[in-house]
């Protein structure tokens, strides 16, 4: 079945009080998707980004709270939220919060094209347009909880408590029974023993990241291309030579020259190629030639000067 959009239904809809949600938009949008990197790369959670766009009063959803923490970025006109406390029965699902059942504002601002606003998770919060529309994108940030814990216990993350033995299906009562008093002992170990510091060592350089795929590489990078590095900001890298580092659930190795490229991109932050000779210690030409093979890898993200202004954060 073919689709298509029909711009005047659209519109007539738009000032009518539609409200447009569009999900997991930093999968489509190359601008999205280096503000996701950039979230990912300074903080140990994984970051999926909506956007709304509401015509009228009305917003796209009724007073309700988040399973997460939530960073709005307004985009387009004028919006004021309004914050009614929290809820203490936060699920792993959004929960809408009847009129009937909604506590008076202990907060509300109005949010303009640039601000941003926190709402932590639980915060039961509303919104409604001042004006004629807005535009903002929420970026949902999912924290490490109990479950990955669990998931990394799981997959071998305590070594020295096992889970291997088989279960005797085909056993009696009694069989079943040692088998149970067993498996309670490892959990109780397995409680007694759960290192935290080794689960984020782990979790942190094993998350998934979304990945750029950076086209138009059989052309020399302009002067003015920012330059953004994708491997986790507190890692250490080697003075000199090549290595060898955790990246996306594995392992990549750098040649001497984009190890001395990488270490640049992460001392100082993201850059523009004209920076990166004095900032690296190589010549002009390898030092193109170097961020072009780390592009192709998706060890960096590259954004076209003007994409982005001369204002790229660091």
């Amino acid at each position: 079945m073919k689709r298509a959009v029909l711009p005047d239904q659209l519109q007539r809809f738009c000032q009518e009080g539609l409200s447009i949600a569009l999900f997991q938009l930093h999968d489509a949008v190359p601008a999205l998707a280096a503000l996701v990197a950039m979230l990912e790369q300074a903080m140990p959670a994984r970051i999926q980004t909506n956007l709304y766009a509401s015509f009228g009063r009305e917003s796209a959803f009724r007073a309700h709270h988040d399973p997460h923490d939530v960073l709005v970025l307004h985009l387009h006109g004028r919006k004021r939220w309004f914050g009614h406390g929290y809820r203490p029965e936060v699920s792993a699902q959004p929960g809408l919060v009847p009129d009937a059942h909604l506590a008076p504002a202990q907060w509300d601002v109005v949010l303009e094209p640039g601000d941003v606003l926190y709402i932590p998770r639980g915060q039961v919060h509303r919104a409604a347009v001042e004006g004629e529309a807005s535009l903002h994108l929420t970026n949902s940030l999912l924290w490490p909880r109990g479950s990955d814990v669990l998931r990394w216990l799981a997959g071998g993350g305590m070594a020295d408590v096992g889970f291997e033995a088989d279960v005797p299906v085909y056993g009696d009562a009694a069989d079943l029974a040692r088998y149970e008093s067993d498996l309670r002992d490892q959990l109780r170990r397995l409680a007694d023993t759960v290192d935290l510091r080794a689960f984020l060592a782990t979790f942190m350089p094993q998350r998934r990241l979304r990945l750029p795929l950076n086209l138009g590489l059989s052309s020399d990078l302009a002067p003015d291309c920012w330059v953004q590095p994708l491997l986790s900001a507190g890692l250490s890298l080697p003075t000199e030579g090549g290595a060898c580092v955790p990246f996306n659930g594995g392992e990549v190795t750098l040649d001497p020259q984009e190890r001395a490229m990488m270490a640049a991109l992460l001392c100082h932050g993201t850059r523009q190629v004209a920076d990166l000779p004095d900032l690296s210690g190589l010549d002009a030409g390898t030092a193109c030639e170097t961020v072009a093979r780390l592009a192709r890898r998706s060890l960096v993200l590259l954004v076209e000067g003007d994409a982005m202004g001369r204002e790229f954060p660091p």
